[in-house]
């Protein structure tokens, strides 16, 4: 019978090394950047999508829904480059699988406005994105 064990037993827990800290700290410093780049960007987002939805009657012909396309269009695109560029490797991978998700909702609206979807396309692409909006604002601790 063994009276004690030493510390190196397999119950031992390893300690934080500097570089485990390191990664930990990089890791929150991006989550931090990304967020700060999502808090500026999807108020213009979610301004552009109501607009765009003032004219969902509209034929694609119509130079008002034409118009709140293109600018939807620019300001998806935009957040979509800006988050990309900004999360790195080391995030952690909820965070980084919920912001890559966003960004392909971004892309999916986008692309689907900038064709001239049908409306089931629309309404499918939509749907993709308040899915994943949904889960990347409250990471970010922006209200939705």
């Amino acid at each position: 019978m063994h009276t004690h064990e030493t510390a190196e037993s397999p119950m031992t827990l390893p300690m934080p090394t500097p570089s485990n800290t390191t990664d930990i700290g990089h890791s929150a410093a991006t989550q931090q950047k990304t967020c700060e780049i999502l808090r500026a960007g999807y108020p213009a987002v979610s301004a552009a999508i109501d607009d765009r939805e003032k004219f969902n009657t509209r034929s694609w012909s119509d130079p008002e829904l034409l118009s709140s396309v293109n600018q939807l269009v620019e300001k998806m695109n935009r957040l979509a480059t800006d988050l990309d560029t900004s999360l790195s490797e080391v995030a952690a991978p909820d965070f980084r699988a919920a912001i890559e998700n966003y960004v392909a909702g971004l892309r999916a609206v986008s692309l689907s406005e900038q064709d001239h979807a049908t409306n089931t396309q629309l309404n499918g692409t939509g749907l993709f994105y308040n899915q994943v909006v949904d889960v990347v604002l409250p990471m970010c601790g922006i209200p939705s």
